[in-house]
């Protein structure tokens, strides 16, 4: 009888203790699980922040290099401006033309200059280039027409086709080299003809002012 009662009581020892092992399994087992997802969210807050701290550089970033570009670019236009506008006093030369006309003037020829398709760059190192690039612009501007009959020594009157004694040739290129800008004039015709009369243009002669390091239509009066 003691024997069976002593074996009941361990038995129930031995069930406490079970128990209790299982509890505190279960315990260690939901504190393991917190302190993953603890660790787990804290991995995921961090990434996430991460993230958005690399979407916020990079976004900063792409402003900065969009205000630089803007600012070059600006830059640039202001140097256009300015050597379009000194280029246009040079050009004229004369006592009556004010600084400011050269302004206003160099803005519409800058504006002018933007409506022409770009050419392929190209370094304009002689009279020839420059004004086989200048005579493509008057081509686009008033056509293949208007070169023919600028180049021609020959001049028709009352269904007569006469000869031409020009004043000046077809073309005037001036190199500034201070500005590395050629300056190429269409030098409307006149002159003597055979009969012995003269020919005089009229209206004003196109020209354009081209960059000379890169063959760029900086100016376009035409």
């Amino acid at each position: 009888m003691k024997l069976k009662i002593i074996t009941s009581i361990s038995a129930l020892f031995i069930c406490a203790a079970a128990v209790s092992c299982g509890d505190a399994t279960e315990k260690e087992s939901i504190s393991v699980k917190e302190t993953t997802t603890a660790i787990e969210t804290q991995t995921e807050t961090t990434s996430a922040a991460a993230l958005t701290t690399s979407a916020a550089e990079t976004t900063a970033s792409a402003v900065i290099t969009t205000t630089a570009a803007e600012n070059t670019s600006a830059d640039k236009d202001e140097d256009i401006m300015t050597i379009v506008k000194e280029v246009c006093m040079r050009y004229y030369d004369a006592p009556e033309y004010s600084e400011k006309d050269a302004e206003k003037e160099a803005e519409l020829l800058i504006d002018r200059a933007k409506e022409f398709t770009e050419q392929d760059p190209v370094e304009v190192n002689s009279e020839d280039v420059a004004m086989s690039r200048a005579k493509t612009i008057f081509i686009e501007s008033i056509g293949q027409e208007f070169i023919d009959e600028l180049e021609s020594d020959y001049y028709e009157k009352n269904g007569q086709m006469l000869k031409l004694e020009r004043n000046d040739p077809p073309y005037k290129c001036v190199y500034y080299d201070e500005y590395d800008v050629w300056a190429v004039t269409a030098v409307l015709r006149s002159g003597k003809l055979e009969d012995g009369t003269g020919l005089e243009h009229t209206g004003a002669s196109l020209y354009v002012l081209i960059r000379g390091k890169d063959g760029a239509l900086l100016a376009a009066h035409c």
